[in-house]
């Protein structure tokens, strides 16, 4: 089957996908980078292959429709939507469903995905399932070939599961099905035990009815004497409290004159108190003060002319700077300037050839004057004069060099063409020709010794001649018949050890078997079921007796005399325990006897088994060994036509790896190296002729001693000698003709000059028109002085302006100084600066500042003094009205009477807290009884040590009644705990036969699982084992050849290995070692898995069409090399059957481009659109 293309219309982010796989190219990649939906269109792949539960989300838009090839060449066009939350055909086609079904090959999704999708996730699985299995060869054939990566862990979970379950013979107390089978044994034995005993229930009732009234006349005494030492001890405990109240109630009776205070008005007149010192004290400081500041107010005097003039003296003390710089710096800094621009002048003026009249100069700095374009043309006409006299000088000079070069050229003479010689010399070398003698010689060497080698290995077998040709052409058998023998013979070795290992396992088991069942016939006599029923019916008869005696029923003394007589007991108690205890001894002897009795009839029935088993092992290993004789005869005619005695096929496997093989190979090689050896002395024949025409070219004289390659060294040394020659005069000859070159550029040069000359002097000429005063030739010294004059000039004029300007500002600037002071009434002397002046209006100014603020600040401190003096003769009168009302409390208004008076109020309510508190103490300390109470109990014992003695004769009493009550209490407690058992054993009968009827569910319960778990792993193991029979070793073998290629030649075979356990998997490296699955690494075990799958895959379909081979990316932890080793795979097999492969990664887009060329079909998920075939 194949699928020729897929449409998918509204399926989640893709609206409109196409995606064509029509054309000869069967390996399609489908790349898409992360977030691009490559793992949805997977499941829209297989969703629409088998519709049904779709595993995305569809839409009542969504659409998938696509073209399918048939095994027999038809085409298939469907198209499935959802309904009802199924995926189906449109138009509901049943026929077209039975069509793809049977395109499928039956197949559902499930196994479809195990055996033809492959991912990252399942390859790694498969990996660690090999490594889980220990390599074992049968389940990694299964898992590989079913699919199954997880095989083995399917396989360990139903074993431990099946453990869990049932025990093999240790650890029975572990495992659930034993356990609850021996759990419920245990009960049944206890029921059977555990019977009722006769008691005697009415003596226990009465003892235990005298307990207990024993037990509450004891706890009535311990109440009455614990009610009197409980008050005596309270008693004791409010005998102190009690005295100190009475004495503080005393000294509380003799204030009893004191009025006193609150702790309010306490607290508020001692306040009154404070705040009267204090108001008194800040008025005497306060008036000080005062009169201190107004002393101060009089003494200050301000200056009004300064204050006015403030603003005019700030300002000039800011100009004062300016006017001191122009005094002392500009205005003789301009002068100087002034006068050295003026000197300046004059000197340029005389440097002049031509000097000027005063009304050119004026001309010149009033109008505009083109220095600068007649500087630049004078600059040019003095450039281009210079460059054409160095162009000249520059031409004669090339001139004489070209004339000293041609005669240099004339002096070589004629080169030999040489060029072809050397190409070919240099081709040989490089073919490495020169090392032909030393080539033929080694070739010589290497055959004789390989022949050595090949005779000395041969040598050391003793199975055929040591002829190398015979050995070499050998009719050897084909590897695989080789391997199957081998196989078949160590299947017959196998099977013939585990048939006599049997054999031998079972005869042990008949001599056990017997040793047991003498040991079994050897036990005691067991009693019978008579003897348990009349041994029953004596303890019911005695159950009765004691019934009617307890409950007051009929029986005779006569009764219970012959039931007594027929125990040997002495009451009829002691008759009925011995009546229970010999049903109980004959339950148990029956019990233990009946299971030694079904053991020895379960062990008679097992040696019959067994012996049957062990005649069956011995037809079973003849057969064997008629089939191994049968193979060494089948073994031996197939090497008859090498007219070799074959050994065992692991021997002949043996000797066809270490000599036949190797002789072979090595021969064939040897044969290769004779046929190089004859090429080799044709080529240096050949080379020989060759040389011998190069060196009568070259003018080289044959030594008769060369080889090959000193003769072609001396022809290539003369090459490179003629070589040198004539690059040598080619040099001279480019020489020549750059200085040529040199020659005709410079003339050219020297024409450009004296044009460009003649241009600027043309120019001049112009300029002299419009300025006559200029020299008939261009002067740039004159130029240049012309225009420092006019420069200097302008500068002159611009110093004058300055210095008026420097004057005129210091002149201001003294009037305006001067002026201000005769406003100030400021008096100076002629001689004084401007400066010094500025400074002293400013020092006026900033002391009546000064002083204005110091009065400013007088004022205001004493506005706050006479504030603070009103606040305060306030304060004071307040609190001499205060006084005044208080003195009706206290009978006066001075200090020393007030404070007297809060004093013996403060202890007055001290005493009256102690006492509340004392009484309160005394209360709480005699269990809340009113004080009263408390003080007439304590009146009955005035003595403290007769309370003493009271209190310790109850103690004593108390401890006796409780020794007594303790004893009373044990007594009780036996014999309820007699009743109780006795009550009880009837309960736990009923509660143990419910448990053991559940545990025996439970055990039934366990047993069926353990029947479906252990049948489910012994059908499965049984499959695998059969899927090991069924398969042919050419799966493996294929498997091997991939697993190769897979690994770039790292490994060389997959093989399988017999042991006591079982088959193992292992691998060959280039030297022929094995490794086991253990010793691979997690990529190489991928690797080995994926091998498996693809040759169980290859092998598929050469007997059936093939479906389409689903992978996704399953390369993510391969390296590059081994990447391009499974692309290359998957393109071989893509000749078989169509295989898409789904990446994000680009690198396998780029070497599926790179190795395969137009055999894949890359797909874009991001731009779909026809496949991009890579040419």
């Amino acid at each position: 089957m194949k699928m020729l293309g897929l449409q998918v219309q509204h399926v989640q982010h893709f609206r409109d996908l196409a995606l064509d796989f029509r054309g000869d190219v069967n390996l399609h990649v489908l790349y898409g980078p992360n977030e691009a939906g490559k793992t949805t269109l997977l499941h829209i792949v297989l969703d629409w292959l088998f519709g049904g539960t779709p595993s995305l989300t569809y839409t009542k838009w969504s659409r998938l429709s696509g073209l399918l090839l048939d095994a027999h060449g038809r085409e298939i066009n469907f198209a499935r939507s959802i309904h009802r939350n199924k995926l189906v055909a449109v138009g509901g086609d049943a026929a077209l469903e039975q069509a793809l079904h049977a395109c499928l090959q039956g197949h559902d999704r499930s196994r479809y995905e195990l055996l033809y999708g492959l991912n990252h996730e399942g390859l790694r699985q498969g990996g660690e399932g090999l490594l889980a299995s220990h390599g074992d060869a049968a389940i990694s054939l299964f898992a590989a070939g079913g699919g199954i990566a997880t095989l083995q862990r399917h396989i360990d979970a139903l074993g431990k599961r099946a453990g869990e379950l049932v025990a093999q013979r240790n650890n029975a107390t572990t495992k659930k099905f034993t356990g609850a089978i021996n759990v419920y044994h245990q009960l049944v034995r206890e029921i059977d035990q555990n019977s009722l005993r006769g008691q005697d229930f009415t003596r226990l009732q009465q003892e235990i009815d005298r307990c207990r009234r024993e037990r509450a006349d004891i706890q009535e005494q311990e109440r009455v004497i614990e009610r009197e030492r409980t008050r005596l001890e309270r008693l004791k405990r409010v005998r102190e409290p009690l005295q100190e109240l009475a004495a503080l109630q005393g000294e509380l009776r003799s204030l009893a004159d004191v009025s006193p205070l609150t702790e309010e008005d306490e607290r508020a007149l001692e306040k009154i108190l404070e705040l009267r010192v204090t108001s008194a004290q800040a008025l005497h400081v306060l008036r000080t003060q005062m009169e201190q500041l107004q002393e101060q107010r009089q003494e200050i005097v301000i200056d009004e002319e300064a204050l006015r003039n403030e603003d005019a003296v700030h300002a000039l003390l800011e100009g004062v700077g300016r006017y001191e710089d122009l005094l002392e710096c500009d205005i003789p800094r301009l002068e100087a300037e002034y006068a050295e621009s003026v000197r300046r002048c004059d000197a340029i003026m005389a440097k002049m050839p031509t000097r000027l009249d005063e009304g050119v100069a004026t001309d010149l700095l009033r109008g505009t004057f083109l220095h600068e374009e007649l500087y630049k043309v004078a600059e040019a006409w003095q450039k281009a004069m210079e460059d054409s006299q160095r162009v000249r000088c520059d031409w004669q000079v090339s001139t004489q060099e070209v004339e000293r070069r041609q005669e240099a050229c004339f002096a070589f003479g004629d080169v030999p063409d040489f060029a072809r010689w050397q190409t070919w010399l240099e081709d040989a070398l490089q073919a490495g020709h020169n090392r032909i003698d030393a080539d033929i010689q080694e070739l010589n060497e290497t055959i004789s010794l390989e022949r050595r080698r090949l005779e000395q290995l041969l040598s050391r077998q003793r199975l055929v001649e040591p002829d190398i040709e015979r050995v070499a052409k050998l009719p050897i058998p084909l590897e695989e018949t080789i391997s199957q023998y081998e196989k078949d013979f160590s299947r017959v070795g196998e099977e013939l050890w585990e048939c006599r290992r049997e054999l031998e396992k079972e005869r042990r088991r008949v001599t056990d078997l017997e040793d047991e069942l003498e040991r079994i016939d050897q036990s005691a006599f067991v009693p019978t079921a008579k003897d348990l029923q009349a041994a029953r019916a004596q303890r019911d008869a005695g159950w009765a007796l004691i019934k009617a005696v307890v409950s007051g029923g009929v029986s005779s003394q006569a009764d219970v005399a012959r039931y007594v007589s027929e125990m040997g007991a002495t009451s009829l108690p002691l008759a009925f325990e011995r009546a229970l205890a010999t049903a109980d001894q004959l339950v148990d002897a029956m019990l233990r006897d009946a299971a030694r009795f079904a053991d020895r009839a379960a062990k008679t029935l097992e040696k019959d088994q067994t012996l049957r088993r062990i005649e069956l092992e011995q037809r079973h290993e003849q057969d064997v060994l008629a089939q191994r004789d049968q193979l060494t005869s089948n073994w031996t005619a197939v090497w008859s036509a090498c007219g070799l005695v074959p050994g065992s096929p692991r021997e002949m496997k043996q000797w066809l790896m270490e000599f036949q093989q190797p002789v072979r190979e090595r021969h064939a090689g040897m044969r290769e190296d004779m046929a190089k050896l004859e090429q080799y002395e044709e080529l240096r024949k050949q080379l020989r002729s060759r040389l011998q025409l190069a060196s009568a070219d070259l003018y080289v004289e044959i030594q008769p001693e060369w080889t090959v390659a000193e003769w072609m060294q001396a022809l290539l040394h003369k090459c490179h000698e003629f070589a040198e020659l004539a690059q040598q005069k080619q040099a001279a000859n480019q020489a020549l003709a750059e200085e040529r070159n040199r020659q005709q550029n410079k003339l050219q040069e020297l024409a450009s000059a004296e044009e460009k000359a003649a241009q600027y002097a043309g120019r001049w000429h112009a300029f002299r028109g419009e300025f006559p005063f200029l020299p008939e030739t261009p002067d740039v010294p004159f130029v240049r002085l012309l225009f420092e004059w006019q420069t200097q000039a302008t500068q002159v004029e611009r110093l004058g302006r300055e210095l008026q300007d420097a004057k005129a500002s210091r002149d201001r600037f003294a009037t305006q100084v001067r002026r201000i002071a005769v406003d100030m009434s400021e008096p100076w002397a002629p001689d004084t600066s401007c400066g010094a002046l500025v400074r002293r209006l400013q020092a006026r100014v900033k002391q009546a500042l000064e002083t204005a603020n110091r009065l400013e600040s007088v004022e205001r401190d004493l506005e706050r003094l006479h504030e603070q003096l009103r606040e305060k003769e306030s304060t004071l009168a307040f609190c001499l009205q205060e006084m005044e009302r208080y003195s009706r409390i206290t009978g006066g208004v001075t200090p020393e009477e007030c404070r007297r008076v809060m004093a013996e109020s403060r202890r007055y309510r001290q005493l009256e807290e102690k006492v509340r508190s004392l009484e309160r103490s005394a209360i709480a300390a005699g269990d809340g009884l009113p004080l009263e109470r408390l003080q007439a109990e304590l009146a009955e014992y005035p003595d403290p040590g007769e309370l003493e003695r009271s209190l310790q004769a109850h103690a004593d009493t108390l401890h006796d009644l409780r020794e007594q009550l303790d004893r009373t209490n044990d007594s009780l407690r036996e014999c309820e705990m007699q009743f109780e058992e006795m009550n009880r054993e009837r309960a736990d009968a009923a509660a143990k036969r419910q448990e053991a009827e559940a545990k025996l569910a439970e055990a039934d319960r366990y047993w069926r699982e353990y029947l479906r778990v252990e049948l489910a792993r012994r059908l499965l193991q049984r499959a695998i084992e059969w899927f090991h029979e069924q398969h042919p070793s050419t799966v493996l073998d294929r498997a091997s050849a991939l697993f190769r290629r897979l690994t770039c030649d790292h490994y060389k075979k997959v093989d399988i290995v017999y042991e006591e356990g079982g088959s193992r998997l292992v691998v060959l490296d280039p030297s022929g070692h094995a490794r086991t699955v253990e010793q691979l690494s997690d990529g190489t075990r991928d690797q080995l898995y994926l091998a498996l799958r693809l040759g169980f895959i290859e092998d598929h379909v050469q007997f059936a069409p093939g479906l389409p081979l689903v992978m996704d990316d399953i390369l993510v932890h391969f390296d590059d090399e081994r990447t391009l080793a499974t692309l290359a795979v998957l393109s071989e097999l893509s000749a078989h059957t169509q295989v898409l492969y789904f990446t994000h990664h680009q690198f396998v887009v780029d070497a599926a481009k790179q190795m395969l060329g137009d055999r894949v079909a890359v797909h874009h998920l991001m731009d779909i659109g026809a496949p991009e075939e890579v040419r």
